[in-house]
Parts: C-alpha cells; sequence; structure tokens
C-alpha cells in the first residue's frame, strides 16, 4: 500500500490521499462471471462481431462483446443492447428478421474494425 501512495503522491502531489483497500476480483471463482470475459485480439473482423452479435433462431445476442466500436466497455454494452432491441422490434412487429446466412457471415472476409 505504501509504494501505491508513493505513486499517487507522485501523480497527484498533497492531494493523494491514502488507499484504504484494494480489491482483485478474481473472475474464474466468481459465480456470476465463471471467468467469462471479452477480450478480442488486435485485428479482429468485422466478421466475427456480425456472427456474434446475429440472432440464433428465436435468441437475440448483445453485450459488450459485440460491439465493434466500443468492445469491452459499458457504452458498447449500451449500444449493443439497443441495436438488439431495434433489430428485435422490427423482426416482431414488423416481421423484418435478420436472415442469417447458414454458415454465419462470411467467414473469408479480412476487413478488420478500427478501433477507437
Amino acid at each position: 500500500m505504501s509504494e501505491l501512495f508513493t505513486v499517487l503522491r507522485d501523480m497527484y502531489g498533497d492531494r493523494a490521499v491514502p488507499p484504504e483497500d484494494i480489491l482483485v476480483p478474481d473472475w474464474h471463482n466468481n459465480p456470476l462471471f465463471f471467468g467469462a470475459y471479452s477480450n478480442w485480439p488486435i485485428g479482429i473482423s468485422k466478421t466475427t462481431y456480425q456472427n456474434l452479435d446475429a440472432p440464433v433462431g428465436r435468441l437475440y445476442m448483445a453485450g459488450e462483446a459485440c460491439s465493434p466500436n466500443y468492445s469491452g466497455y459499458l457504452h458498447g454494452a449500451m449500444e449493443s443492447g439497443e441495436l438488439t432491441a431495434r433489430n428485435l422490434y422490427k423482426c416482431m412487429e414488423e416481421g423484418d428478421c435478420e436472415q442469417v446466412p447458414p454458415y454465419g457471415y462470411g467467414y473469408n472476409q479480412t476487413e478488420c474494425v478500427v478501433h477507437r
């Protein structure tokens, strides 16, 4: 803790306060997560996101991992959830349901997503 406080003091000067505790999450043993998180490699294709986000029958997917713009962030979860809600509404109310190709979206594409 003292080493951390030294770093904080170097960064913030007299405004720094000593930390009271540190939380290191143990995702692999947490029963709500079981080690699940998204951590996409650099250069992941747009096709991967399309396939992850594609509905499987009546099951629609959403979440931060499905967001090509903000993967891994709360903004990504919100963006993905809103898009999925709009798509689900269009399917239920207007009969305009996404038709996913039988083997998913183009696995031979090499187009990469540009992350912000």
